[in-house]
């Protein structure tokens, strides 16, 4: 195996153990609950940050693809890429409603907690993706992938915090 799909497999298993590392702490409740005129337990500052970390694995996942050299990110795909995941998105997001709304989703989720952080690390996956494609498409024939995944992590992350600036209460 190579150094760099080395390094992704690592990644990888820092993130499930990160998300293991994160639902014990929940479910153990270590978090004080708030006491009169306190602050929410979950911030939007520990929220965020829980996603800065979730991207910051993504990021090296595809930094680290992108070492490789090879044809992956130079497929003609990528230009259709970023309609691909606005649709993939779209579906999902409808799915995820219908399921939460009309569905066993809450049942699922109360018998195997692990489910909500699969689904929040695939949007996020997917949002990360689709900023990628974007930026990629840009400079598909320019070659400079390695750039693309760092102005996409950057653009990412300033969405999410543009989005909890907007809105504090998530």
């Amino acid at each position: 195996m190579a150094k760099w799909s080395t390094f992704q497999v690592l990644i990888v298993a820092n993130m499930i153990l990160f998300m293991f590392m994160l639902e014990r702490m929940v479910s153990s409740h270590t978090f004080q609950p708030p006491t009169a005129g306190g602050g929410a337990v979950n911030t939007g500052f520990s929220t965020l940050l829980v996603y800065t970390i979730i991207l910051l694995g993504l990021y090296l996942l595809f930094l680290f693809e992108a070492k490789k050299n090879r044809a992956l990110f130079a497929h003609s795909a990528w230009l259709k890429m970023p309609q691909l995941t606005l649709l993939i998105a779209i579906v999902a997001a409808s799915a995820f409603i219908g399921l939460a709304t009309m569905g066993p989703l809450f049942n699922w989720v109360l018998h195997v907690r692990f489910l909500l952080y699969i689904v929040g690390v695939f949007f996020l996956f997917i949002t990360f993706l689709f900023v990628f494609s974007l930026i990629h498409k840009r400079r598909f024939h320019h070659r400079h992938v390695e750039s693309s995944v760092h102005w996409s992590l950057i653009w990412t992350i300033l969405v999410f915090i543009g989005t909890f600036f907007v809105f504090p209460s998530l």
